[in-house]
């Protein structure tokens, strides 16, 4: 167990519901440890980012928040450099803009990070992580990084 204090935190790489299910299984396997507070899943790509976000707004139970790192030069050599950190809800007009732009532009770089929050936690017990998995992975696949933090219980 980690020292008292210190809350236990998750992460894998991977094709996203694999490595969902591999997170699930360490964070089963560590002793104390039965919520988890946070889940983050990035995404290097934002064909496969931006599906994720439109998903997360269906997450029960979870306050949703979401980081866009974008940049392109389109193919007149303009640049555009843009960062967005805020709630999902906020999301769709920035997707809505700037999925075109990086589908016709010459160089692109994304980044997409969907942050669900769970107050009262993710039980490990049960179903919610597998539910979970379903409901992210169901229309979309590719490469992630996912971390989760233990739920901090208060004494």
């Amino acid at each position: 167990p980690p020292p008292p204090g210190e809350v236990p935190v998750f992460d894998q790489d991977g094709i996203l519901r694999e490595a969902l299910v591999q997170l699930w299984e360490k964070a089963r396997a560590h002793k104390g440890v039965n919520k988890l507070g946070e889940l983050t899943v990035r995404i290097f790509d934002a064909g496969v980012g931006f599906p994720l976000i439109r998903v997360a707004a269906s997450v029960p139970k979870a306050r949703k928040s979401a980081t866009i790192e974008a940049s392109y030069k389109s193919m007149e050599g303009g640049d555009l450099e843009l960062r967005f950190d805020g709630p999902v809800s906020d999301v769709p007009p920035i997707i809505e803009f700037l999925d075109p732009q990086l589908r016709a532009a010459s160089e692109t770089n994304a980044e997409v990070s969907l942050m669900l929050y769970f107050p009262d936690g993710l039980i490990l017990d049960g179903q919610e992580p597998e539910k979970l998995t379903e409901r992210l992975a169901r229309f979309v696949s590719g490469s992630a990084h996912v971390t989760a933090k233990a739920l901090q219980e208060e004494n």
